[in-house]
C-alpha cells in the first residue's frame, strides 16, 4: 500500500466519505501518532506520521503500527517515547506551553488533548470532562487527588496515634497509682512522663504537619476555585449565547458542572452529542478572549451525525464564525455529507475511493 497524505490547514478541514471507507481509520491514525492510545492494529499499512504545529513550533510524530514508541523530530533534535507515558505527557506539556495555578508537573496533557477528540464510537465519561475543562482552565486537578490522599491518610495516623495515646495515658496512669506505694514515687513519675512525653513527640509533629496541611490546601482550593468561577462563568456566557442562536432556549440551566453531570444524563443521544460538541466551541470562542489550556483544534469523527440537518447547519455557522476570527484554529471532521465546500475538502473518499483500496 502506497502512502496517504492528507494536507490538514488551518481552519474547516472535512474528509468524506460513506461507512467502513476508512474515516475512523484516519481518526484513530492521528490519535495513535499523538500516543493517545497504547494500540491500533491495520493490516493495510505499517506507520503513522503526523506533522504538529503548536505556538509556532512544529514537530513530526512517527509511529510504526503495534509499537508503543513514538519518535520524535523537533528542529534538529530527534526523541523516542512511549505512548502514555510520564515522559511523553511532560513534552507535550512543554510543547502546548500549559499554565496551570500552582504547578504544571502534575498535570496531564494526555486530558487535553484527549478532550480534543470527539467520537460517538467513544463513551463520554462525564466526571473525567469535567476534570478535563478544570484543567483548561488552569486548575491543578491532579495535584488535588493527590494531596486530598496524603491528607487523608496523615489524618487517619493521626487518630490512630490519638488512640493509642489515650490508650498509654491510661496505662501510665495506672502504673503510678501501683508506684505511690513505693519510694521515689516522684522519680518514677518523672520517668514516666518524661517517656510518654518523647513517645509522643512524632505524634504532635504529625499532628502539626495534618494542620498546616488543611490549612494550606484550603487556601489553595480557595483560590483555585475564585479563578475556576471566573473561567467557567465565561464559558458558561458563550455557551448559553450559542444556544440562543442555534433556538436551544435553556431555562432550567443551572451551572456548567451540573449541566454535564447530571442534566446530560437525562437528554436524548442527539441532544447529549450536540450539547458536548457545544461545550468545546464555547471553550475555544472563549480561549479567544482569555488564557485557557486550549489546544486550538477539534477533530470531530462523525460526531454530529445523529443529529439533523437543521441542527448540523447550526454548528457550521458557529464553526464559520470561530474560524474566521481565529486564523489559528483547526476543526477537522470526517462525515458522510457531500454538500461540503470543496475549499474545505482535504480528501474525498467518495471520489478517491476509500482507504483499503490505495
Amino acid at each position: 500500500m502506497g502512502h496517504i497524505y492528507i494536507p490538514f490547514k488551518n481552519g474547516l478541514n472535512y474528509i468524506l466519505g460513506g461507512n467502513a471507507s476508512g474515516k475512523t481509520t484516519i481518526f484513530n491514525c492521528i490519535r495513535y501518532a499523538m500516543g493517545l492510545d497504547l494500540s491500533f492494529e491495520h493490516n493495510s499499512f505499517s506507520n503513522v506520521e503526523l506533522k504538529i504545529a503548536f505556538n509556532e513550533r512544529e514537530i513530526l510524530c512517527t509511529r510504526e503500527i503495534g509499537s508503543a514508541l513514538i519518535i520524535v523530530f523537533d528542529k534538529e533534535n530527534t526523541y523516542e517515547f512511549k505512548a502514555q507515558t510520564l515522559e511523553w505527557d511532560s513534552y507535550l506539556k512543554e510543547l502546548l506551553s500549559l499554565d496551570h495555578i500552582y504547578q504544571n508537573n502534575s498535570e496531564s496533557a494526555l486530558t487535553i488533548l484527549n478532550f480534543c477528540f470527539l467520537s460517538e464510537m467513544r463513551t463520554t465519561n462525564r466526571r473525567k470532562q469535567w476534570e478535563a475543562i478544570n484543567s483548561i482552565c488552569g486548575i491543578n486537578m491532579s495535584m488535588f487527588k493527590v494531596v486530598e490522599k496524603d491528607i487523608i491518610a496523615l489524618k487517619k495516623d493521626v487518630a490512630q496515634n490519638k488512640k493509642y495515646k489515650n490508650l498509654i495515658e491510661e496505662f501510665s496512669n495506672k502504673l503510678l497509682t501501683n508506684l505511690d506505694s513505693h519510694e521515689q514515687t516522684s522519680l518514677s513519675q518523672s520517668c514516666v512522663e518524661g517517656t510518654k512525653e518523647s513517645f509522643f513527640n512524632s505524634y504532635k509533629e504529625k499532628e502539626n504537619l495534618l494542620l498546616n496541611a488543611i490549612l494550606k490546601f484550603d487556601e489553595i482550593k480557595q483560590s483555585s476555585n475564585q479563578e475556576l468561577t471566573r473561567k467557567i462563568f465565561e464559558i458558561e456566557n458563550v455557551f448559553l449565547n450559542i444556544n440562543n442562536h442555534v433556538g436551544f432556549h435553556r431555562e432550567d440551566f443551572d451551572g456548567l458542572e451540573n449541566f454535564i453531570k447530571e442534566k446530560s444524563t437525562v437528554m436524548s443521544f442527539g441532544a447529549e452529542i450536540f450539547s458536548r460538541f457545544l461545550i468545546i466551541l464555547s471553550i475555544a470562542i472563549s480561549s479567544q478572549r482569555g488564557s485557557f489550556n486550549f489546544p486550538n483544534f477539534i477533530v470531530s469523527d462523525s460526531y454530529l451525525a445523529s443529529n439533523d440537518n437543521v441542527t448540523y447547519s447550526s454548528a457550521v455557522n458557529i464553526l464559520n464564525s470561530l474560524t474566521s476570527n481565529n486564523e489559528d484554529f483547526q476543526y477537522i471532521e470526517f462525515t458522510n455529507k457531500r454538500d461540503i465546500p470543496e475549499e474545505h475538502v482535504v480528501l474525498d473518499l467518495y471520489d478517491q475511493g476509500d482507504i483499503h483500496a490505495y
